[in-house]
């Protein structure tokens, strides 16, 4: 009966989590508050609500790790070596830049200011530097930004930071170990990530593209998925035994699949996984906040975190100077003037090595929730140009754009090559052909002809390779994933055609492609009235009956003038020529007199 009481206890506690996160978002929505901020509202309540303490949430910090596991993951598949060369120049220096400018002097301040300890302060100043990489796009993206000058510079230095957890990550470690001989550590280090490094990539060389062929040819969805997770967690325990971070794995691994044929149905099964675990992540940082301490305390919270953002503000726009003008640089630095999820993760993360005490802790963590509260209706203002206050005066050259050096850009589509994957990049007005059957492949040969961008998806291995030879476009995944279409830029197509035999496929795909599109044009092939019934209730613009459609054709081509006796031949009257057939002339076809009629 104990573990009966056990089981309705945690049963009750994921009820009311769910219960309140869900509640929460629907409400903070509303009032134009993302998603991030309900779940650490969700968790402080829950801790107090369970009296849940540091030493009972542990398992659960645990498993909400892997919440930043899969996110470095999928971040590892935006990237690939070449793209990582790419960006390089502007995002790394605009960056590179602010993190050394914010991290250095919030460091500076806590150490001669505040009489804090050097690598606290040196962890603090760099997670402090960090900006919600989730809040930020999201926002941008929801207010069409994101192709804006500060738009494109705000993207250039969220990659960067994204990046850069890795090796803060790392610095943790090793100040974790500052007892040990610097030399001794950096040497173990050093080994330690090289075999790392070695292990993975052989593995993604040799081994992880004939793994993925052979599961995608079972065209399961559960083994391909059960494949995924494995990799991903693998490659997370592998580096953790050897003295690194789960997330260092994670990345490398995404990192080693991004330039392959699976990477967008990788992304799109593991988005779920992801997105739930985070949500337990910003849960669990919840829990971690001591509301009597944070009210105790609130005054001065108030007054750090706006001083934070205001710091970082600074810092920002005078990195961003020398990449625009002062309006965008501006911009920029309030665009990133709050802290992030990776804040909480290298946070978590120190003070589990004994880094960080439990009031610095409260203290770092109450401050940056705070500003993340704050971000949505700053990025508000801003997109509004601060009420003409940030309105630019002149343009700028900004040299590359940042947003344009990963895969996820605008109309960037990898596709399956024959020995390796390819990108291809779409013009915006494309056509998406879900299923490379005969229709498929027949749809889009005929749109090549046309010249018209065109882009197949298809979750059979044998049908990408096939049209990757053919010439076309095709991407491996399953379109009745949102995520997929979402990848192929359903939003800016101008049509879905939806090819494929499969009755309840067809039904998935418009259901898919309905959610994601406000407006969109799906046309659809039905065998009969049945599969017509099916697919009714979706906003299907055209719907060609195959079956009518090849009998008309036939009849069509029956009663040509080319037809000689025992049927009736027809003329076309207009120009009076027996030769001409029906296709030829638009002039209605008339039956010949029996003076007319052509010897046979």
């Amino acid at each position: 009966m104990a573990g009966k009481g056990c089981m309705d206890h945690i049963l009750l506690l994921i009820m009311g989590a769910a219960a309140l996160s869900v509640g929460l978002s629907v409400l903070l929505k509303r009032l134009s508050m993302p998603p991030v901020i309900a779940h650490m509202m969700t968790g402080l309540l829950i801790g107090e609500l369970y009296g849940l303490r540091q030493d009972q949430t542990s398992l659960l910090q645990s498993v909400s790790e892997f919440g930043i596991v899969f996110l470095m993951f999928t971040i590892g598949l935006e990237f690939s070596p070449r793209q990582l060369r790419a960006m390089a120049r502007q995002a790394l220096a605009l960056g590179g830049t602010q993190m050394a400018l914010t991290s250095g002097v919030i460091a500076a301040i806590l150490v001669f200011g505040l009489d804090i300890g050097g690598w606290e302060a040196a962890v603090i100043g760099a997670g402090a530097a960090l900006s919600s990489t989730a809040i930020v796009l999201r926002e941008l993206n929801d207010n069409g930004d994101l192709n804006k000058p500060y738009g494109r510079q705000t993207i250039g230095v969220l990659l960067f930071q994204d990046l850069s957890m890795i090796p803060l990550l790392l610095m943790v470690g090793l100040a974790a170990r500052q007892e040990q001989a610097v030399a001794l550590v950096a040497a173990e280090t050093v080994l330690a990530a090289l075999a790392a490094l070695a292990v993975i990539y052989l593995t993604g060389k040799f081994v992880l593209g004939r793994a993925l062929d052979a599961v995608s040819d079972l065209r399961r969805s559960e083994i391909f998925l059960a494949m995924v997770l494995l990799i991903a967690v693998s490659a997370a325990w592998l580096t953790h035994a050897l003295g690194f971070s789960y997330s260092l794995g994670a990345f490398l691994a995404g990192l080693m699949l991004a330039e392959t044929r699976y990477k967008h149905q990788i992304e799109a099964e593991m988005q779920p996984f992801r997105d739930l675990l985070l949500a337990t992540f910003f849960i669990v940082v919840g829990m971690q906040v001591n509301i009597g301490f944070a009210w105790e305390h609130l005054g001065l919270i108030v007054v750090a975190s706006i001083a934070l953002m205001a710091l970082k503000t600074v810092m920002t726009t005078l990195a961003a100077w020398r990449h625009g003008d002062h309006h965008d640089a501006l911009k920029t630095g309030l665009a990133l003037c709050q802290g992030g999820g990776f804040s909480f993760a290298l946070f978590e993360a120190a003070r589990a090595a004994g880094l960080l005490s439990e009031e610095l802790f409260q203290w770092v963590i109450s401050c940056l929730a705070l500003t993340m509260l704050l971000t949505p209706r700053i990025l508000e203002w801003v997109h509004q140009d601060g009420g003409g206050l940030l309105s630019r005066s002149r343009g700028a050259d900004l040299g590359p754009d940042p947003a344009r050096l990963i895969s996820s850009d605008h109309n960037h589509v990898v596709l399956c090559g024959v020995d390796r994957a390819e990108t291809v990049h779409l013009e915006k007005g494309h056509i998406i052909v879900c299923g490379y059957g005969a229709v498929g492949r027949e749809a889009m040969r005929l749109l090549g002809e046309l010249g018209h961008p065109a882009v197949a998806i298809d979750h059979q291995r044998s049908a990408v390779e096939e049209g990757a030879m053919r010439g076309d476009a095709v991407m491996f995944g399953n379109a009745a994933n949102p995520n997929v279409l979402e990848r192929a830029w359903a939003r800016d197509a101008a049509a879905v055609l939806i090819t494929l035999g499969d009755r309840r496929g067809k039904r998935l795909i418009g259901e898919a492609v309905s959610r994601l599109c406000q407006d969109p044009v799906i046309v659809v092939t039905a065998a009969d009235g049945d599969e017509q019934q099916l697919l009714s209730g979706l906003p299907i613009k055209h719907l060609v009956r195959h079956n009518e459609e090849a009998a008309r054709l036939l009849i069509d081509h029956a009663l040509t003038c080319e037809v000689r006796q025992p049927y009736t031949p027809r003329i076309c009257r207009e120009c009076d020529d027996p030769g001409v057939k029906q296709s030829d002339c638009a002039a209605p076809l008339t039956p010949l007199s029996a003076s007319e009629r052509v010897d046979g």
